[in-house]
């Protein structure tokens, strides 16, 4: 796949994006991200239809509220993570579709026969890029729904993707991964031992998603770059057709907040920016991310648990804050260690 562009040579990456919120309301723009070919990770499907996918949290957003990300000037989505066939395939061919009538490229969903759209590739300027996006085990996604699937991360595919880019003219590879565990700032160790494998596998840039906070770069892996935009959750969990419990989220400070990469190609030049949202408004600044020195990565992976526990920790602190209650067999695992948010 081809995406034309005729921005500069800079690439630009958003977070975790949800087109949609529990009521509706517009969301307020301050600022802008930095000019340039804006790519973000699409975490929600843009569907009213389809059959919600049992024991999971399941998001989407109504169809026409692609026109956030024309708003945020997104040229390019990624698709492989863990929610996009959360309504099936009826599901992932509405946000296609949606995608498609507004003009926004995609990636990393599709069939084995179009290699699950991976590569995308970017004309920037005489500068070609290609966009590569996976899922990680670790993120628990699902991999399927009737013809259309999403591209699981596997050492050969990427190896595969990263050779058809270069065939077709990218000089620069960048590879969107889904990966780690949730709300916690410290990558962990299959994090860190999945970047090194996709840099060796000839990729240039990793980018990583879902784990909805901000995580350090190390030189060109950016392990985690938070939300751009994801509403509070409130949703219920199917088992057998029926509700089984709801799942609900309120938002910790660190799942306002994202880091905004942008790479000046070629060269490498990076700018790093941020945002953050408050209320119903979006505002982006000018900032920087933490840059770790490889040697660092092993030790910092290592208190990944411990410091994942803590974090979750607080979160049911707050939450008991506001709703006094004892926690849940399911809380109990989580805060002992048994167990995944």
């Amino acid at each position: 796949m081809t995406a034309s562009t005729r921005t500069g040579g800079t690439l630009v990456f958003l977070g975790d994006l949800h087109c949609g919120d529990q009521t509706g309301a517009e969301l307020t723009v301050r600022g802008a991200p930095p000019p340039g070919y804006v790519v973000a990770n699409l975490e929600a499907p843009l569907t009213r239809t389809g059959e919600r996918a049992e024991r999971k949290i399941c998001l989407r957003a109504d169809p026409a509220r692609v026109t956030l990300l024309t708003r945020l000037g997104v040229r390019a989505v990624s698709l492989a993570n863990n929610h996009i066939l959360d309504y099936g395939e009826a599901g992932a061919r509405d946000t296609l579709r949606a995608l498609d009538a507004a003009g926004i490229a995609h990636f990393g969903c599709g069939t084995p026969g179009n290699a699950y759209g991976n590569p995308l590739i970017v004309p920037l300027g005489s500068h070609a890029v290609g966009l590569l996006s996976y899922a990680h085990p670790s993120c628990h996604p699902l991999a399927q729904a009737g013809a259309l699937g999403i591209a699981l991360y596997d050492p050969a595919r990427v190896r595969a993707d990263v050779a058809r880019a270069r065939a077709q003219g990218a000089r620069t590879v960048v590879a969107c991964v889904h990966w780690g565990h949730e709300d916690c700032p410290v990558p962990g160790a299959a994090q860190v031992e999945v970047a090194r494998e996709v840099r060796a596998l000839g990729a240039d840039y990793v980018i990583g998603h879902h784990g909805h906070i901000v995580q350090p770069r190390s030189d060109r892996t950016f392990f985690g770059l938070g939300n751009l935009h994801m509403p509070e959750l409130n949703e219920p969990v199917l088992v057998g057709g029926q509700v089984d419990h709801v799942f609900r989220k309120v938002h910790m400070g660190w799942n306002t907040r994202s880091v905004v990469p942008s790479l000046t190609l070629p060269g490498g030049a990076l700018s790093v920016h941020h945002s953050r949202v408050q209320g119903a408004t979006l505002t982006f600044r000018a900032g920087h991310l933490l840059n770790l020195p490889p040697w660092a990565l092993g030790p910092l992976a290592r208190t990944e648990p411990l410091v994942r526990r803590l974090y979750y920790l607080r979160r049911v602190a707050a939450l008991f804050r506001q709703r006094p209650r004892l926690p849940s067999r399911a809380h109990w695992a989580l805060l002992l260690g048994r167990g995944r948010p």
